[in-house]
């Protein structure tokens, strides 16, 4: 499946690609490529399709997971393993996609899609990182969110979302007068050690929601 997600992105890229080359723009120019590394067609597709896989790994099989045996915190466990390995499997096909792109000079029409800004200009090691950390962190989030759901309905995940807007806002006010001294520092592992807080967050947090939670 993510094969198939990354496929599709490819593909829409190239027709796009070939589309602006037939109405008169040149793809070969370096300023043309400094622009189109900005796609961020990539991030856009992982993050409907692996929320919704992060949400069903934990509201459709928790029941079936305990009817069988399992307890609540083997059950967080697993779930989160399983999340570690298709990350991984979904780091593996960008990094073998992102070679292909480069080997055949952007998908042979100028295509950039995986040689994007967002998964480090075409390093392999930045892309194979990013995407592990960016698809797990969807995972762990969809599978909070199904675990508010479980244990508490509907009124669950809003009160989840509430709550972490809240501690948001609550935040940027706090460090507002000097936001503009962060963006200026700004580096690029803050990124991974945000993606590490909220993957071990998401976790624990559906680990604590689904010891009360009762199976429907």
């Amino acid at each position: 499946r993510p094969f198939s997600i990354l496929g599709l992105v490819i593909a829409v890229t190239i027709i796009v690609t070939l589309v602006l080359s037939r109405v008169g723009i040149d793809t070969s120019t370096i300023e043309y490529a400094q622009g189109a590394r900005g796609n961020q067609g990539v991030i856009w597709s992982i993050g409907g399709f692996f929320g919704y896989l992060g949400v069903a790994s934990v509201a459709t099989t928790f029941p079936f997971a305990l009817a069988l045996g399992s307890t609540r915190r083997n059950f967080a466990l697993g779930t989160l393993a399983s999340h570690v390995l298709l990350a991984g499997y979904t780091s593996v096909v960008t990094v073998v996609l992102l070679l292909i792109e480069k080997a055949t000079g952007q998908w042979f029409v100028n295509a950039y899609v995986l040689d994007s800004i967002f998964l480090g200009s075409g390093n392999v090691k930045t892309a194979a990182v990013v995407m592990f950390l960016a698809t797990l962190t969807i995972f762990s989030l969809g599978g909070v969110f199904a675990a508010s759901w479980v244990r508490f309905g509907s009124r669950g995940p809003l009160l989840l979302a509430g709550g972490a807007v809240l501690v948001i806002v609550l935040f940027l006010l706090g460090v507002a007068p000097k936001l503009g001294d962060i963006f200026a520092g700004f580096q690029d592992w803050w990124l991974a050690v945000i993606a590490g807080v909220l993957i071990a967050l998401s976790v624990l947090g559906e680990y604590l929601l689904l010891r009360k939670a009762s199976v429907r």
